[in-house]
């Protein structure tokens, strides 16, 4: 029997976990609609248009998954974050000079990676 504290706890983490999903899917569709905006209508770069013009609609296809909480697109998230985690703290490690922009990045990804591990292996031990 999940007594009343135990479900308010799941609850919350939920909330958490919905939240911090959803943000990540506006900040990659907000990137996504940029690169699709910059790549057709302006002539910035335009040697980049093959990759990046597909590159913009897949990053857009991937921010609707999020938003619709798909457990494959989590886990990408958690990769994503992994990788934005460990490049941050290189670069302030390697340029041992600190960076508030970096900082945040590092702290930010930090939190997504620990958020969605958790919420990855408790969805994971209950089937």
């Amino acid at each position: 029997m999940i007594s009343a504290n135990e479900r308010s706890e799941s609850k919350t983490w939920k909330f958490y976990h919905l939240v911090m999903a959803r943000l990540a899917a506006v900040g990659f569709l907000i990137l996504g609609l940029r690169w699709l905006y910059v790549f057709i209508f302006t002539d910035y770069r335009a040697h980049h248009r093959p990759i990046m013009i597909p590159l913009a609609l897949l990053v857009v296809a991937f921010s609707a998954g999020l938003f619709y909480l798909k457990r494959t697109l989590i886990l990408i998230l958690i990769l994503l974050s992994l990788f934005a985690f460990l490049g941050s703290l290189y670069i302030q490690i390697k340029f041992v000079h600190y960076n508030p922009f970096w900082f945040a990045a590092t702290v930010t990804a930090f939190i997504y990676l620990i958020v969605f591990a958790l919420y990855a292996y408790r969805s994971h031990q209950r089937g």
